[in-house]
């Protein structure tokens, strides 16, 4: 048989394996994939991948119906075989080697996971059942699909808390930084994630620290009485932290003295144990944060009286209207009380006595 036949021969027979492959691998595809306003859900992920306002619109539009197909999505994997067809593809003869173009494509699983953990941060809350593989996704081997993942759970919303403390204790750096990322992207939801993130203050890698002080201050108030007591006790690298993240916060908490001082009131003691606590550590004291820490060195809660004192005490001159109930407080049963209390008067500082009416009126 003539050298030239046997090309043409074995050119033939590539081109129905190829054909024959893509045929397959397509056919793969549509059967797992969804189709909305007449584009398949692999296609409009791509598209909203490259900022496609219409394939980002397309997929809110489909919600909770997209994200079985995009967890799939998120798992793709290149075979073996494409890429070693792919590896072939410079050398083979051009009208092949464009064959195996249009057909079977280059390689571009990553490509895929990115855009699939994409779009189901564009769903959101309602991809909440994709949870658990993003946050396998956390771990994968490219990092543009990882920190796709993280943003997709900080997009969904609580229900990634979980799987994101969970992460926070992988070996990986990367793993724990995306996590602590998402955990900050949450915000408040996030309180459960607190301790776990006050532990990563004093991780080896500056990154992660950073990270979990930011999102402890995007967590807020539910985050202060921990970032207090790391500031106090915590080691260096770790107080640092934690007093960066207590300033991003503390503006909003002034903002919040209203609600604190309603919270000190609270039924529960834990709850009016953290609003003493953060009403105390907000600086400068006003009026409204020393008649609340006034109300709460009454409370019948040891502790809670105590941090009162002491918060008052660290107001010093702004606090002059407390000496009176102060020196009542004088005999607590409670040493450290008692101590406190000393100490309160002492910063506070002498207060003039009226001497007449009209002083005594403000004349």
């Amino acid at each position: 048989m003539p050298k030239l036949v046997k090309r043409r021969l074995w050119i033939g027979m590539a081109v129905i394996g190829i054909a024959g492959l893509a045929a397959i691998w397509t056919a793969r595809f549509i059967a797992d994939d969804p189709v909305y306003q007449g584009k398949r859900l692999h296609t409009l992920s791509l598209q909203a991948y490259a900022r496609d306002e219409r394939a980002e619109a397309a997929l809110k539009a489909m919600g909770k119906r997209a994200v079985p197909g995009l967890t799939r999505l998120l798992q793709t994997k290149d075979s073996a075989l494409r890429k070693r067809i792919w590896a072939l593809q410079p050398r083979l003869p051009r009208r092949l080697g464009l064959l195996v173009l249009r057909k079977v494509g280059r390689p571009n699983a990553v490509m895929v996971r990115e855009a699939a953990a994409q779009s189901l941060g564009i769903i959101g809350p309602e991809a909440k059942s994709a949870v658990v593989p993003l946050a396998r996704a956390l771990r994968d081997k490219d990092g543009r699909v990882c920190w796709e993942a993280a943003i997709a759970l900080g997009r969904i919303g609580k229900e990634s808390v979980p799987g994101l403390i969970e992460a926070l204790r992988d070996r990986d750096d990367r793993v724990r930084h995306t996590a602590a990322y998402a955990l900050g992207e949450i915000g408040p939801e996030a309180e459960a994630a607190v301790p776990a993130l006050i532990q990563r203050l004093d991780d080896p890698n500056e990154q992660v620290r950073s990270s979990s002080a930011y999102s402890l201050s995007t967590i807020g108030t539910p985050a202060v009485p921990a970032l207090l007591e790391v500031i106090a006790h915590g080691s260096e690298t770790a107080r640092q932290g934690a007093a960066g993240a207590f300033e991003l916060i503390r503006p909003s908490l002034r903002a919040a003295v209203p609600s604190l001082a309603r919270m000190a009131r609270d039924p529960a003691v834990a709850k009016r144990r953290q609003a003493v606590q953060t009403l105390g550590a907000i600086y400068p004291a006003n009026e409204a944060i020393v008649a609340a820490l006034l109300g709460a060195i009454e409370d019948p809660d040891s502790c809670i009286r105590l941090t009162a004192v002491q918060a008052l005490g660290k107001a010093g001159g702004r606090a002059k209207a407390a000496v009176p109930e102060l020196t009542r407080l004088a005999n607590d049963p409670e040493e450290a009380t008692q101590a406190a209390v000393k100490e309160a008067l002492r910063r506070i500082g002498p207060v003039k006595v009226a001497t007449n009416a009209a002083e005594a009126n403000g004349d």
